[in-house]
């Protein structure tokens, strides 16, 4: 199994993402779920000290490997290049290696490995899509009506495999076969994530949309990707009202 994880000057939150990554790692291993881990992280052009608090963190964990990633141009890129780097070094048989992907601004639970795979197999899916949940608001309050009934808008009913329309790359698996099949992460600096998973299921791989798997990433106002999460909600906060969004939440 390989997580993989951008980050880009986050010196403040990559180590307590890095815990949970671990923690949630260590769960499904004591539960006999997986083998094999590894864990890639991309410092992409970083002007912090990101690379080396995630080195400190994964110091003596021989499973995990930071890099620099001073070329990539693109979110997309950096999600990829890393997804491939890690495949490489785990070199597993493609149809039972899954590569989960989160953020460094994110925490996962302890159950997140677990509940992946979970859902993987009760939907016999090979890309499983999950939620993420704010931290806390950091916008005004009408801003933050607004990003409520956004999210509304795209939950389904709580049954079968389509149980919303949202998309994070903070919550987001695919075995690798699949994810190999449709190319990967798409090279493009806005809604990679999401043009994995319409990818995905245009290829006809079987994706579960599930409101059981959730993260928690951060309500902040001023994020790292141009038209990212945080771009949007700094919108909202502005405006106080939904407005037309491209993005992928």
């Amino acid at each position: 199994m390989l997580v993989a994880m951008p980050a880009r000057n986050e010196q403040a939150t990559v180590r307590a993402a890095l815990r949970s990554v671990g923690a949630a790692l260590a769960d499904a291993r004591r539960h006999g779920l997986i083998g094999r881990t590894h864990v890639e992280v991309a410092a992409h052009r970083c002007r912090d000290r990101t690379f080396d608090e995630a080195r400190s963190a994964l110091a003596g964990v021989s499973s995990a490997q930071v890099l620099r990633d001073e070329t990539s141009s693109t979110v997309g890129e950096v999600r990829h290049a890393a997804v491939l780097r890690g495949l490489d070094r785990l070199d597993g048989p493609p149809d039972s290696t899954w590569v989960l992907s989160t953020d460094a601004d994110t925490v996962v639970g302890a159950d997140w490995v677990r509940r992946i795979l979970a859902e993987a197999s009760v939907a016999d899916a090979v890309a499983v899509v999950g939620l993420a949940d704010l931290d806390r608001w950091q916008g005004a309050a009408q801003a933050e009506l607004a990003y409520e009934s956004l999210l509304a808008s795209k939950m389904r009913a709580p049954l079968g495999l389509r149980q919303h329309d949202h998309v994070y790359g903070a919550n987001l698996a695919v075995r690798s076969d699949a994810y190999l099949d449709c190319g990967g992460f798409p090279i493009v600096g806005h809604g990679e994530d999401q043009l994995l998973v319409g990818d995905l299921a245009r290829r006809g791989h079987r994706v579960a949309r599930t409101r059981n798997v959730r993260v928690r990433t951060s309500g902040r106002l001023a994020g790292r990707a141009d038209r990212g999460l945080a771009a949007h909600l700094h919108q909202l906060h502005l405006a106080g009202q939904v407005l037309p969004y491209t993005g992928t939440v």
